[in-house]
């Protein structure tokens, strides 16, 4: 049995079967359980988390087309049901508007979008050590467990042979590594993930959107373990400004040095 959030008691196998549809899964979950997303916010401050459970960054465009990059390489087959395409300038003209209203229930890109998603596809098909990472496995596993004493919930882009493969895209690859453990804190989602899913083996997998180039990176021993420190931290600011409650978040603040 895994107690959420909001106090209710559930089988671990029942909230893994039902993590399949995204509104159970997002919305539910996503104020039920932590994770690794929350832990993020909750790493740098309380309030940064408070804004994260009110903020709706679903249109970002960075975000917008991670989500279809992803589904195309790991979920094609479930393209149509999610998403509808127009060819288009931009979401302001009237040819993308009557689109959307055309399909509510799906998300509408621009074909700009998918050519360019596209390519990105091609460069990972057409790289060895790139597509052997995505073979054999399962895309889109999800699961839930207890860390620290609080519910956690997690969806791994691809598993397979007890390794654990995430799927990122990035305006940057040169600055990629710093930025991914100290900006975006993806160690964090690397120490979470190994624990939820029992795994020992952690990539990330990440191509430049301009130049289609490919890094594969893993956590060092010393970043996983400042990660779980983090977590630690993350853990004790949501037990003290949202949990428990002994402290005003409105009265954090950030101190130190320059």
């Amino acid at each position: 049995m895994i107690k959420l959030l909001d106090g209710t008691e559930w089988e671990k196998e029942e909230i893994v079967k039902r993590m399949d549809d995204d509104s159970f899964y997002y919305g539910y979950l996503g104020e039920a359980a932590l994770s690794s997303s929350s832990i993020k916010s909750l790493v740098d401050s309380p309030v940064k988390y408070k804004h994260y459970l009110t903020k709706d960054n679903s249109n970002i465009p960075a975000l917008r087309e991670g989500r279809l990059f992803h589904a195309m390489l790991l979920e094609y087959q479930k393209l149509p049901d999610k998403y509808a395409f127009v060819d288009a300038s931009s979401r302001n003209t009237n040819k993308y508007k009557d689109v959307k209203a055309e399909n509510p229930t799906k998300e509408v890109m621009l074909e700009k979008e998918l050519r360019s998603m596209s390519y990105l596809i091609k460069c990972i098909e057409s790289n060895y050590e790139a597509s052997e990472l995505l073979r054999d496995g399962i895309a889109e596993v999800a699961t839930v467990g207890e860390i620290f004493d609080f519910p956690f919930r997690g969806k791994a882009d691809y598993v397979k042979q007890g390794h654990l493969i995430d799927v990122k895209t990035t305006s940057s690859i040169d600055s990629w590594l710093s930025a991914a453990r100290y900006k975006w804190h993806y160690n964090v989602q690397a120490w979470l993930y190994m624990q939820l899913f029992s795994i020992q083996k952690f990539t990330f997998l990440v191509i430049d959107k301009s130049s289609g180039e490919i890094g594969i990176y893993q956590c060092s021993e010393e970043s996983l373990v400042e990660a779980e420190e983090k977590v630690k931290i993350a853990c004790d600011n949501y037990s003290k400004y949202f949990y428990n409650k002994t402290d005003n978040v409105n009265e954090y603040v950030r101190k130190g040095f320059i």
